[in-house]
């Protein structure tokens, strides 16, 4: 029998290289060369990645409704945009206030909680103080003369406007915030250093909605309880240190709509004061205010923006009327140079005509 072949192995099939170490060193360095090299052309590249990502974002802020809710654009209210600055106070006018008639740094200890939108005004639980007590201006009636309330409108949004009375309107005039306001708290500060009462503004739906619109936090007539109830927490947690709530001057709301009762009940039951702004909607949430002995005040008399002189002149002879007739007048006014001027040199003479003029608070309750 012939003899047999050997088998080679796997083993004796491969051959075998020496190691150099000098060799892996070098593969290593190009290595190294290749990896930065391609680190500095993915940065180069990131900046310009990152403006063209830039350029695709939408370039204004869209509100983002559940489906439920109604469709609503977000633009704040629109007013003269020469009017609007939307700047924060300047510290260098009045530095230091009014000492003699400056109200309390807010917020107050125990006077709120703290929400998912921020800090929402509460009563103190220690001795049921509430805001609307705690924020008030204090006021003495002398001789029970007919009191004049005056409040003027979208404090806030004009820098020179909000500053101009801030700083040299008597103390007992209000400012209504805006709860769109630029520097919003640093505005309720000011305010309250100069010795004025401060209110907060709340977006309603209008009669003419959503021409002109009242913002992304408009209470809405159709929308559900906890979608107006979100944007309620909204404003009511945009600022501290105000002493009520002022209702949209047209706004569409009755004690029959869906959803005002439990609104107005979170109002009151945080202790703040309530004010309707709607005169053809007159005393507006003022029958849950009695029942839950909380304070009220109806407005009496708009003066607008666009007001000429001789309306202006015909607001306040008939708001000198009404508080003489009534024993108080609540007015409200937008501010623009022309009001701010009419309305400076009529408080000048209410003195004279045996008139008092009083912070807002003081008319709670008055007509109830």
């Amino acid at each position: 029998m012939p003899a047999e072949k050997p088998q080679r192995t796997g083993m004796e099939n491969k051959k075998t290289f020496p190691f150099s170490v000098s060799s892996f060193l070098q593969g290593l360095g190009a290595a190294g060369v290749i990896l930065l090299l391609l680190t500095g052309w993915m940065w180069l590249r990131a900046e310009d990645t990152q403006e063209r990502l830039q350029e695709r974002l939408p370039s204004k802020t869209v509100l983002i409704e559940r489906k439920s809710a109604p469709e609503h654009p977000v633009s704040p209210p629109s007013q003269d945009e020469e009017e609007i600055s939307q700047e924060e106070p300047s510290h260098e006018s009045t530095p230091q206030g009014r000492p003699d008639t400056a109200l309390a740094p807010a917020p107050l200890p125990g006077l709120y909680e703290s929400g998912a939108e921020g800090r929402l005004p509460i009563a103190r639980l220690e001795d049921g103080v509430t805001p609307f007590e705690a924020y008030k201006r204090p006021f003495e009636r002398v001789m029970e003369r007919p009191l004049i309330a005056v409040a003027f409108a979208d404090a806030g949004l004009s820098k020179d406007l909000t500053g101009k009375i801030s700083t040299h309107f008597p103390p007992e005039v209000t400012l209504i915030l805006n709860p769109y306001a630029k520097g919003l708290n640093a505005w309720g500060d000011k305010a309250r250093l100069d010795g004025h009462e401060i209110w907060l503004s709340l977006p309603m739906e209008n009669e003419t909605y959503p021409n002109p619109d009242p913002g992304p936090r408009t209470l809405l007539i159709n929308a559900s309880l906890p979608q107006n109830q979100e944007r309620l927490f909204e404003t009511l947690s945009s600022v501290v240190g105000y002493a009520g709530i002022v209702t949209q001057k047209d706004h569409r709301f009755t004690a029959e709509s869906a959803g005002t009762p439990s609104l107005l009940e979170q109002i009151f039951g945080r202790g703040l004061g309530f004010a309707n702004a709607n005169t053809h909607l007159p005393f507006f949430g003022a029958k849950t205010a009695k029942e839950n002995g909380s304070p009220f005040v109806q407005t009496d008399l708009w003066i607008e923006r666009g007001f000429r002189p001789q309306e202006i002149e015909a607001a306040l002879a008939q708001t000198e009327r009404m508080a003489l007739q009534n024993g108080s007048a609540a007015l409200f006014i937008e501010p623009s140079p022309l009001t701010l001027d009419m309305a400076k040199d009529w408080l000048e003479t209410l003195e004279e005509k045996s008139l008092q003029l009083a912070p807002l608070s003081a008319l709670a309750g008055i007509k109830l």
